[in-house]
């Protein structure tokens, strides 16, 4: 599996991946917005060299591969605690914060902790319902440029589109894919 760094903007669209009415499951997440640059974390970026080349369909190469699933080995990833901690949460800063002060160690093979594999889930999630050619431009663009931390300037327009189409996704469409890096209640 190809590695990815995560999107810095990806937890800040929660309200997408989400259901904030509490009844589909242990965690009531929250809108926390879909700004690009206000939430932590890295940029998704590909391993291994890949070279983008574009045609009229969009980028293609390494860079533009579907997100690829998380190894059932690897999950969960989060505490029972961090679940009680969000389910209290009034707002996105709230639930970032839980994720973040999770204890649970990085798996070894992936290097996800909590926050890192409830960002990359959304990443998943969005990659498979209608936000790849999106995510496919930005993974390409951040590469390009040698994007490696939680800001890529010069890509500022593929993380707006990439946020757009997450703000997008029908409210609840993640949840399963997101409560993969929790514990079962």
């Amino acid at each position: 599996m190809k590695k990815l760094l995560i999107c810095s903007m990806l937890v800040g669209a929660l309200a997408a991946c989400g259901d904030d009415d509490g009844r589909d499951g242990p965690i009531t997440l929250m809108d926390s917005g879909t700004s690009p640059g206000t939430d932590a974390g890295t940029t998704p970026t590909m391993d291994g060299g890949s070279t983008m080349t574009e045609d009229a369909g969009g980028p293609t190469g390494a860079c533009a591969e579907m997100v690829a699933a998380i190894p059932a080995a690897a999950l969960p990833r989060c505490s029972a605690s961090t679940v009680e901690c969000i389910n209290g949460c009034m707002d996105g800063m709230c639930q970032q914060s839980c994720l973040e002060a999770d204890m649970t160690a990085a798996d070894m093979a992936t290097g996800l902790d909590c926050l890192g594999c409830f960002n990359y889930q959304v990443l998943y999630c969005a990659d498979n319902n209608g936000c790849h050619d999106q995510i496919a431009a930005f993974n390409c663009c951040a590469e390009e440029n040698g994007c490696t931390g939680a800001s890529c300037p010069a890509c500022n327009a593929e993380i707006e589109a990439v946020n757009t189409c997450i703000g997008g996704l029908a409210m609840g469409v993640c949840n399963s894919d997101l409560l993969a890096c929790f514990p079962s209640m």
